[in-house]
């Protein structure tokens, strides 16, 4: 099995929506790596929200909720059971691969 490639460089020049949608994007590609990861690969929504506050992307833990709930609705993150709910710090979520 050979090694996946590098993936393209930075961000892309024109953001889409607004510039909401293209931050969020960014901010999900640096959580792939730093938030802690449960053994089936997916993560639990408190890890991110306190990832989120110790980063300072968030002042508040109420505020990364509010974050999650945004990828959660951009499809940038997806909930494990595949549940619609709200995003939720006790939920488990996955990323989406990496196209």
């Amino acid at each position: 099995g050979g090694g996946g490639g590098g993936g393209g460089g930075g961000a892309a020049g024109s953001p889409q929506a607004g510039g909401e949608a293209g931050r969020l994007a960014g901010i999900v590609d640096r959580m792939r790596g730093a938030v802690p990861a449960e053994p089936d690969g997916g993560f639990r929504g408190a890890a991110a929200v306190r990832w989120l506050v110790a980063q300072a992307l968030a002042s508040s833990r109420e505020q990364a909720a509010a974050m999650g709930e945004q990828m959660r609705r951009e499809g940038l993150v997806l909930d494990a059971s595949g549940s619609a709910k709200p995003f939720s710090s006790a939920r488990m979520y996955r990323f989406l691969p990496k196209s």
